[in-house]
């Protein structure tokens, strides 16, 4: 009889264990709904990118209060140019993909994701650049000071025509980088360098409990070393056990192919930065509070429109691994359909690299369509990986169709990273420059004779054998001759600090690392070397877009009487406000392609947006490539030419990248959609429905 019970009783505690390992499944995928749910709603209200840096201050006025920046910099920027590679980078919070998170303070290295190994988060020290031998065959210093004057009065002026300064004057652009891992409930996981700050906790939980300690009672780590970074279930094992994934974050930077003109980059009209000190734009930027931006498109001048196709910013990023590195090379084939590269005819993406845009064939009409990651996210690249560490998502992919006929179903399996550009920063000749002869000693924390540098603490820079430094190290790397900035050599003062040269003299120096701005150098001024091109996450919130508009339209309201309701009874502003409507009539027409005639995917019409640049650029005999308008289901990429002898002048040349559209577009381009309904008209008696239409 015992025996019996006791059966039956490990039979009932099976059935419950089995019954409640369920029941954690149904709630952990409730959770990850609710998380879903979360990130879709951020991912909603704005756009991948810098939301909030700490507030330090007071004021009577909303914008005393800044968000996107400190009170000095945009995402809390500021100089370290006393170390080698130390990016000054302060705590911000931000967003990537609908994951909202708090950086401790960053303060990155110059690195780069790694050239020879696709080990995860692997990378290297970003070469710099050497400096011009018309410099270093000089004799003396002053004469070498002179010469690389020159080298920097050419690089303000853009002139490399007697000085070609894009040999040594190279652009890097640093990104910011989220992707979730498996958390394994090990060591915190630090995913990328810093000399000066590290993440203060022995795991992540640690490092969660000492977030919610701190923001219920609204204090800070004096060091700002901690951070906010979520964790989620990522999926159910078997539909019972969660598995859990950490969020990390990096900066990182990578050496851009060409050199960038400064003036591809233009500084954003942050107004309530400008408002926070009452800065006009010209004073503005001299700060670093200023915010930049890269032209849409990789020319000098400067249009502000809109768009229908990868910019320019689009061609720098592609340049950059995702976790897989350098060596990358991966397919995205999800939903049966493979991502294509954007422009360029069935070239299947290698989507390791970082991008916004592709193609795909939809099965239907076997032709390329434009998309983009992301449902409204206009900032956020993406990447894959094949990395163990990065938390995938699954999915065992069928349509309907093919579930109702039980055909087998395919699945696939993706990691991904994400990122936005965080700011572009010219290396120049400075870092390797040392006519001093100047001994380095190597990382301060890694090399031995570095700590001679300071001699525990007893030298400082001083004026005299006894208190300058011994030589420079990561930390105290001074080797540039004070005279380059003030035209004093040898000379206490001036900010020049004492170091030893390789035979015992004191040499006076200035910093040599990475600032935002270089000292004023004497005879040229002040050079900018840090553009931050950040975006913000507020631009894609709706408020945002209508006072961006709004905006424009107060501060330049000269170019923007059209799109005033009244105006005073002003007879100059009536005839300025009519005279731009008939420009904008006269310049910016939209064209509508003839009816397609082909049976699949039926009669449709495309419309082409030509703004007043690419009217110009028709009419100067030259040909212009553009993107149709979407309908049933696919896109055009149309070259146009404008034939002015013609009753409508703007002819079809190719249809992507052939001579006929496959869908049986004519060449004529018309320009309004009366005439469209002309030609419609001669046609009437044609049968718009498809060939195999059955009644």
């Amino acid at each position: 009889m015992c025996l019996i019970l006791s059966i039956r009783t490990i039979s009932t505690n099976k059935e419950e264990i089995e019954r409640l390992e369920k029941e954690i499944g149904k709630l952990s995928r409730q959770v990850m709904l609710q998380q879903l749910f979360i990130e879709e709603k951020t991912r909603s209200e704005g756009d991948s990118g810098l939301k909030q840096t700490r507030i330090l201050n007071d004021g009577s006025k909303p914008y005393h209060f800044p968000t996107t920046r400190s009170k000095r910099g945009v995402a809390a920027i500021h100089d370290h140019g006393h170390m080698k590679r130390t990016i000054g980078v302060g705590e911000f919070v931000a967003v990537l993909n609908g994951v909202e998170f708090r950086t401790r303070h960053n303060d990155p290295e110059l690195r780069m994701p790694s050239t020879t190994s696709s080990n995860f988060l692997e990378t290297e020290e970003i070469p710099f650049p050497e400096v011009p031998p018309e410099v270093t065959q000089k004799e003396t210093v002053a004469e070498q000071v002179q010469e690389m004057r020159e080298w920097f009065k050419a690089f303000k002026d853009q002139n490399h025509k007697e000085r070609d300064y894009r040999k040594y004057f190279k652009p890097v652009l640093c990104y910011l980088e989220g992707m979730w891992v498996y958390d394994n409930n090990t060591d915190i996981l630090e995913p990328f360098l810093s000399d000066r700050h590290k993440l203060d906790a022995s795991t992540f939980e640690d490092l969660e409990d000492k977030i919610m300690f701190t923001s219920y009672g609204g204090r800070k780590d004096g060091m700002e070393n901690f951070g906010w970074l979520p964790k989620t279930i990522v999926y159910t094992e078997n539909g019972k056990s969660p598995s859990y994934a950490q969020w990390i974050y990096r900066i990182v930077c990578h050496p851009l192919k060409h050199d960038l003109p400064l003036s591809r980059l233009k500084m954003v009209d942050d107004l309530s930065s400008r408002m926070m000190f009452l800065r006009s734009e010209e004073e503005e930027i001299q700060t670093r509070r200023a915010r930049f931006k890269l032209n849409q498109r990789d020319k000098e001048e400067w249009k502000e429109r809109f768009d229908q196709s990868p910019g320019f910013i689009d061609s720098l990023m592609s340049e950059i691994p995702g976790l897989d590195n350098y060596g990358g090379n991966l397919t995205d084939e999800a939903l049966n359909l493979p991502a294509y590269c954007p422009g360029k005819e069935q070239k299947i993406l290698n989507t390791a690299y970082y991008h916004r845009f592709y193609e795909e064939i939809r099965p239907d009409y076997l032709r390329l369509s434009l998309r983009k990651r992301a449902f409204s996210d206009s900032n956020l690249f993406m990447s894959m990986t094949s990395q163990p560490q990065v938390a995938g998502k699954s999915l065992n992919y069928c349509t309907k169709e093919d579930s109702l006929q039980k055909k087998a179903c395919k699945s696939y399996h993706q990691r991904w990273s994400y990122a936005v550009p965080f700011e572009i920063i010219y290396l120049n000749p400075l870092t390797n420059w040392n006519p001093y002869n100047i001994t380095y000693k190597g990382h301060y924390k890694n090399d031995p004779e570095a700590k001679f540098v300071t001699e525990n603490g007893n030298r400082t820079g001083g004026n005299d054998i006894h208190t300058a430094y011994n030589g420079t190290n990561s930390w105290y790397f001074f080797q540039i001759p004070q005279s380059f900035y003030s035209g004093i050599e040898n000379k206490k003062g001036h900010g020049g600090i004492g170091v030893l040269d390789e035979n015992g003299k004191v040499r006076y120096t200035r910093a040599a690392g990475i600032r935002v701005f270089i000292p004023e150098i004497r005879g040229i001024g002040i050079i900018r070397q840090r553009y931050p091109i950040m975006p913000l996450y507020s631009e894609g919130n709706t408020a945002y877009k209508e006072m961006a508009s709004l905006k424009d339209i107060v501060l330049e309201n000269n170019n923007y009487l059209k799109m005033f309701h009244n105006l005073p009874k002003d007879e100059k502003s009536d005839k300025l406000r009519k005279n731009q409507i008939k420009l904008s009539v006269d310049r910016g027409i939209t064209l509508i392609m003839s009816r397609a005639t082909t049976s699949d995917p039926g009669p449709h019409n495309h419309y082409v947006d030509l703004s007043a640049e690419h009217v110009n650029t028709l009419k100067s005999k030259k040909r212009l490539t553009i993107r149709s308008s979407e309908d049933s289901g696919h896109d055009h990429r149309v070259t146009i030419e404008y034939r002015p002898h013609l009753k409508n002048p703007f002819v079809m040349t190719r249809c992507d990248h052939k001579k006929t559209c496959w869908d049986g577009h004519k060449k004529l381009l018309l320009e309004n959609v009366e005439e469209e309904n002309d030609e419609l008209r001669e046609d009437k008696n044609d049968d718009d429905r498809p060939e195999n239409y059955k009644e």
